[in-house]
């Protein structure tokens, strides 16, 4: 009888450490998986904040103004109020494009203020939680003063401050060859 339980309590002690096994594998799989869809987004965390400056085509402050469901791509359309933007002009009143927040879209907030890192790709101004977006109250001036002066929203940006000047000088030379033409014309032959 005694052998009898010896081999019983060896067994169960065996079974123990299987299950305990068992239940640390499970354990590592599930740290795993959960550590996976954190870094499911694909964010480089060794980017420095001049290489996302670099990277976005448009960086603005602005208040969110409306959170709306985007029925056709999925995700969300915020609108802003833009206060100033750097790299180019955009309108007083900016859609962004992001995922939702638990598809690595960023968590915009109507209402408050945010410093936006975004690029517009196809008429489309889109954004991730990859970007170093930033609510504005969290060190927001110590980012404004580091991106300096901006433009003034629906401001002319320079490349169509070029092509204006382009016009307007196009048609200068126009009316003054037209002038030297007419003057001619009508001056008589002496």
């Amino acid at each position: 009888m005694i052998a009898g339980d010896a081999r019983r309590c060896q067994t169960v002690a065996t079974n123990l450490r299987r299950l305990l096994l068992l239940l640390s594998a499970f354990l590592g799989l599930f740290v795993h998986q959960a550590q996976a869809q954190i870094d499911n987004c694909g964010c480089d965390s060794t980017a420095t904040w001049d290489a996302a400056f670099d990277k976005a085509n448009i960086v603005f402050l602005g208040t969110c103004i409306d959170v709306a469901p985007n029925t056709l791509k999925g995700g969300l359309n915020i609108a802003f109020e833009v206060d100033s933007s750097w790299k180019r002009a955009i309108e007083r009143v900016a859609t962004v494009h992001t995922n939702s927040p638990n598809q690595c879209g960023y968590p915009f907030r109507m209402g408050e203020r945010y410093i936006v890192f975004a690029n517009k790709r196809h008429q489309i101004i889109a954004t991730t939680e990859c970007e170093p977006n930033q609510l504005y109250d969290d060190n927001g001036l110590l980012t404004l003063r580091r991106l300096g002066k901006g433009f003034t929203p629906g401001r002319l940006g320079k490349a169509q401050n070029m092509i204006i000047m382009l016009t307007v000088l196009g048609v200068s030379g126009l009316l003054f060859l037209g002038f030297v033409v007419l003057r001619k014309k009508i001056r008589p032959n002496s």
